[in-house]
């Protein structure tokens, strides 16, 4: 299984590329970030149904600006879960962020009328979606199927790591093995027929069997 990853886009391979010419204004590319990953499985008895389920429980750690409001799943396959993750509000506007930066006496160097404060804005509006939200997307990777019928039982954790002095949120995902169909079902009569005893041929030209 493979952790959360944004997907990027892969160029085609050319023999002899032609140098590509020098864009008039440096943009910014949106890759997404990695985030680390860690998973186990288990096994528990059903006495319900009888069977044995496999599950597992997948860890990651998103940023502490995160709530369970801001996290969205979706199974794109039966090995392919979608997860999305919603900036916060104020992140989205960028005249909120004013004050992140200033000088020596504390002034702004970029008000909410500075021209990157604005360039800033306008960008992240391109982003915004139908709900007038940016998000985020990640994919997980399974080596085997899941159980897609069923939403991954979710947790938001927020661990206080004392050693650090700092907190973080750690997303819990639960999601069970599909289960491998091994029964092998009995063969059942198909037809039955009415038959006289004795009344083939026998390979010498007499009766197989005479009474």
């Amino acid at each position: 299984m493979s952790g959360i990853h944004s997907p990027r886009a892969t160029k085609a391979k050319a023999k002899a590329p032609a140098p590509a010419p020098a864009p008039a204004e440096p943009e910014a590319a949106y890759p997404g970030l990695s985030a680390p990953m860690a998973h186990g499985m288990f096994r528990k008895f059903n006495y319900t149904t009888r069977k044995t389920e496999v599950a597992m429980l997948c860890r990651t750690i998103l940023h502490n600006g995160v709530t369970e409001n801001d996290i969205e799943f979706e199974w794109q396959a039966p090995r392919l879960l979608m997860i999305r993750v919603a900036w916060p509000d104020w992140f989205q506007m960028a005249e909120q962020m004013a004050q992140f930066c200033v000088d020596d006496e504390g002034k702004m160097l970029y008000p909410p009328e500075h021209p990157l404060t604005m360039d800033t804005s306008e960008r992240n509006q391109a982003l915004v979606e139908e709900d007038n939200r940016i998000w985020d997307y990640g994919y997980i990777c399974f080596d085997q199927d899941m159980v897609t019928s069923e939403d991954p039982a979710m947790e938001l954790l927020q661990v206080d790591i004392e050693s650090r002095s700092v907190k973080v949120n750690v997303l819990q995902l639960y999601v069970k093995v599909a289960p491998v169909d091994t029964e092998k079902k009995a063969s059942k009569v198909t037809a039955t027929r009415v038959v006289k005893l004795g009344t083939g041929p026998h390979p010498g030209g007499t009766n197989a069997m005479q009474t």
